[in-house]
């Protein structure tokens, strides 16, 4: 497979009433708005929420092409992350972020399954394009799916 050298994406949004609004991509939508904190209903999802999903999910994309190309047994795959988001004068900024991964594969693959993963984070074109640091906590286990 021959790579792209650039690629765009685009997405819409469309404001619906108070400070709720739709945003989507590609077919897909989700409702928005801001954080409780700062006024938003809850139960949505926030783009501070959004930002670091990307991060998270862009971690298990590359991953997965890493390891199908490896010929890695993936059993199971878990994470979440956490940011963590600071008033610096007058305005917020997110300063850190960490994705905490749990990961099952066959045995004997453990060791080239790390490998691949922490290649995965580090060259995630998200994670590499944010002006803050986000570590990646991995666990990695060789056997049968954790349930």
């Amino acid at each position: 497979m021959v790579l792209p050298r650039e690629c765009v994406y685009r997405t819409s949004l469309k404001w619906e009433k108070g400070n709720v609004w739709r945003q989507w991509g590609e077919g897909v939508d989700v409702e928005c708005a801001p954080p409780p904190e700062f006024g938003g209903p809850p139960n949505h999802w926030t783009p501070e929420h959004l930002l670091l999903a990307a991060i998270e999910s862009c971690t298990l994309s590359a991953f997965l092409a890493y390891a199908e190309h490896a010929r890695i047994r993936l059993l199971n795959y878990r994470s979440t992350s956490e940011a963590k988001m600071v008033l610096e004068g007058k305005a917020y900024r997110f300063t850190d972020a960490v994705v905490r991964v749990e990961v099952t594969v066959g045995a004997g693959q453990g060791k080239s399954a790390r490998v691949l993963l922490e290649k995965a984070h580090s060259r995630c074109p998200l994670t590499r394009s944010v002006n803050f640091p986000v570590r990646l906590e991995a666990e990695v286990r060789e056997g049968e799916p954790q349930r």
